[in-house]
């Protein structure tokens, strides 16, 4: 060993740490002394929209599917997805969550739903767990109420070595929320690095307010 370089320290300024957050988490895991507050190089919420951001502009897969696998077990698609019985078959689709529920609430929109429940794929001889989520794709809407039901209920797909097709009407806002979500609860991922994941597989894009309240639980789950 080069006896003059062992002690060498890495000086770390706070520009390294803006351009790669994820330095953020070996500093936690670490007994590195900067001498100032851990609290200051945690980003705000404008800085996390900004880079969110940024990931939602870059290029994703340029084809389009009615469904795709976007995590190992997890689909998002859309209306036509969730009625194809023989693909869903196909596939060993064991879990379906309808985030463009009919419900009492939302059932005066004429458009942007999708009018499957437990008994729709009863009637014709599917059997599945599912889970129906009344939510309207509208920047307004409030879907962090959903986040912890939409994250067990795929997480218990997966657990029982199932797959799970979470979709709504298109596949692109509602659904690949609540898919962003769970990696974010359940696998710990930051809300920029579930996006760009997803968008290596679908070209998901949800809408302005999804994508507050998902930052808002970043920074809930961060503390």
């Amino acid at each position: 060993m080069n006896v003059g370089t062992r002690n060498r320290r890495k000086v770390i300024s706070v520009y390294d740490i803006a351009l790669n957050p994820d330095f953020l988490r070996k500093l936690e895991k670490t007994e590195v002394t900067t001498g100032l507050p851990l609290s200051v190089f945690k980003m705000s919420k404008d800085e996390m929209r900004f880079q969110v951001k940024k990931v939602l502009e870059n290029e994703s897969v340029s084809h389009w599917n009615h469904l795709d696998q976007v995590y190992p077990g997890i689909f998002i698609g859309d209306e036509h997805a969730a009625k194809d019985i023989d693909n869903l078959k196909r596939l060993g689709i064991t879990h379906i969550l309808n985030a463009a529920f009919v419900s009492s609430r939302t059932n005066c929109y004429d458009h942007g739903i999708v009018d499957t429940d437990p008994d729709w794929y009863s009637c014709r001889e599917y059997n599945c767990e599912f889970l129906g989520i009344d939510a309207i794709d509208n920047p307004e809407f409030d879907l962090s109420q959903f986040f912890e039901d939409a994250a067990d209920f795929i997480e218990s797909a997966r657990c029982s070595n199932g797959k799970v097709l979470v979709h709504c009407f298109v596949g692109l806002s509602r659904s690949a929320a609540l898919v962003i979500v769970y990696l974010m609860i359940k696998k710990n991922m930051r809300a920029k690095d579930a996006i760009a994941l997803i968008r290596e597989k679908r070209a998901v894009c949800p809408n302005t307010g999804f994508v507050d309240q998902i930052i808002d639980l970043e920074l809930q789950l961060r503390g």
